[in-house]
């Protein structure tokens, strides 16, 4: 039996107001909330008042969406149904007016004497409001500016000197915090744990409404590679001495750095793509996406972008942030270190430092904690978007979706990155070597002696199996620099001058 997936919210609303609905559903997931949204939810040729009744339970939250037609008769029919439901368990159910939303709104006699939040007024911040009354969690301590943690603090001071110790007024960036859960699996998928948790960020503001969040990550060390009996299993598997190089497995120390919260979205891609003043050396299409003509594709990863494309793209945002900060591809080294979301500092401060009462050695530690994924011992189709037809542990088979989705779409690691396994494989800064003999252990890219015709591509993609999703997984067969391909993209990272 497949169980009801849980949602946080419920979207009550009336179809005329579907585009409006949906853009705040995307903004809802990309700060980790799960918004139930029928045109999503809601499989054709089945019935929809049964299939809601199936999820209903799983849901802890509706709101009421009025914009400028009033209250449509679906949405009058789900709230007979089922909001009724949501009053009797208690849980919350949140008037929401659209920016279409006349300045006397017509509400239903039990929301109105229950405080709304108004898209109308932009200065109020309604989509913070809306993530209150969603997770109970205040805007102060959501999304809203705050003041940097000693660790991320001394981090970026720490930078800043290295890269200019003579700068006196070289100002930190604003930090905001996003607040999500980690999801953590056994080898057979199943969740067997779930824990609160945040990320600092800041916002790039990339014109035209559109923004780059960027997620601080903190340095430490980690275990790099794939060990011994693992790249065996997968030599046997395929039949082949392919995975060898992801040996020989070392330790490397990652300074701290800041990297984009998902991949490059079509949107981000097309305003700087689009910005010839900003050009460096190449002119970029600014719709390159083989997946571009969907309701949805400006919140998609963008593709079909070669590895030069994207070094141009990097370029252009350092020149738009007036090399305040120095964005570039990440090394393999970062990618890994990012993608794994384990570090020392969490050994350091004694999480898990400990089996049966033993100490662990911080070698010890790392591998007990050097799992395929950052979900865990496996993936599902339920956390990744990748071919559900293949399995890499005792997982269940899942979805094959044959396109990307939306980026912030699938939970993200301890870090609050989202789409590291799976959706497109990302661009990094290295030139290919074979494996990891003489590899830097300090995280920088590693351009010496190496193959300058391709890059290092990671994570996986919509049209792989498990098995290249993994944390440690490189590809060399499709990551000739000048190869576009429908499932191959990037992210940025950022240091600062």
């Amino acid at each position: 039996m497949v169980e009801s997936p849980i949602f946080d919210v419920f979207l009550c609303h009336n179809g005329k107001d579907k585009p409006e609905v949906r853009e705040i559903a995307l903004q809802l997931q990309q700060q980790g909330i799960k918004p139930w949204l029928d045109e999503w939810e809601l499989r054709p040729g089945l019935s929809w008042q049964e299939l809601l009744e199936d999820q209903i339970e799983q849901i802890k939250t509706a709101a009421v969406f009025v914009g400028s037609s009033g209250l449509g008769p679906w949405q009058k029919r789900e709230m007979r149904a089922f909001l009724s439901e949501f009053v009797n368990r208690n849980c919350p159910v949140i008037p929401v007016l659209l920016k279409s939303a006349p300045q006397e709104p017509r509400l239903p006699i039990f929301l109105k004497g229950m405080t709304w939040v108004d898209f109308r007024r932009a200065e109020s911040n309604p989509l913070a409001r809306l993530n209150w009354g969603i997770t109970g969690v205040k805007p102060d301590r959501l999304i809203f500016a705050q003041p940097l943690t000693t660790n991320v603090q001394q981090s970026v001071s720490s930078s800043v000197k290295q890269n200019n110790p003579t700068s006196q007024s070289h100002k930190s960036p604003k930090m905001q915090i996003a607040r999500f859960e980690m999801i953590t699996v056994d080898a057979r998928g199943k969740e067997i744990e779930r824990k609160p948790s945040t990320a600092e960020y800041f916002i790039e503001d990339l014109g035209d409404h559109v923004a780059l969040d960027m997620v601080a990550i903190p340095g430490g060390k980690f275990l790099m590679g794939t060990d011994d009996a693992e790249v065996k299993r997968l030599n046997k598997k395929y039949d082949t001495d392919w995975f060898n190089n992801e040996q020989p497995q070392h330790e490397v120390t990652v300074p701290p750095f800041f990297m984009g919260r998902y991949p490059v979205t079509q949107a981000q891609w097309r305003v700087i793509a689009s910005r010839t003043d900003l050009k460096v050396e190449l002119d970029l299409d600014p719709n390159p996406a083989y997946f571009k003509d969907q309701a949805d594709s400006k919140h998609r990863p963008v593709e079909r972008v070669s590895w030069y494309d994207a070094v141009e793209f990097c370029q252009r945002l350092s020149k738009l942030s007036n090399d305040k900060y120095q964005y570039r591809l990440p090394s393999e080294a970062e990618w890994e270190y990012a993608c794994r979301s384990v570090n020392s500092q969490q050994y350091h401060k004694g999480i898990t430092s400990t089996v049966n009462s033993e100490e662990l050695t911080l070698a010890e530690w790392n591998r007990k904690h050097h799992q395929p994924f950052h979900f865990g011992e496996t993936i599902t189709t339920n956390l990744a978007n990748y071919d559900g037809n293949y399995t890499y542990a005792n997982e269940p088979k899942g979805k094959y979706r044959e396109q990307t989705t939306p980026v912030g779409n699938f939970p993200p690691n301890a870090f609050g990155l989202y789409d590291m396994h799976g959706n497109v494989w990302e661009w990094c800064a290295d030139t290919w070597h074979d494996n990891y003999q003489d590899a830097p252990d300090d995280g920088s890219p590693w351009r010496t002696d190496g193959n300058d015709n391709f890059s290092p591509l990671r994570g996986g993609s919509w049209s792989g199996n498990p098995d290249y999703c993994r944390s440690a997984s490189r590809s060399f067969l499709i990551s000739w620099r000048d190869l576009i391909l429908d499932y191959v993209g990037f992210r940025v990272v950022c240091d600062f001058s």
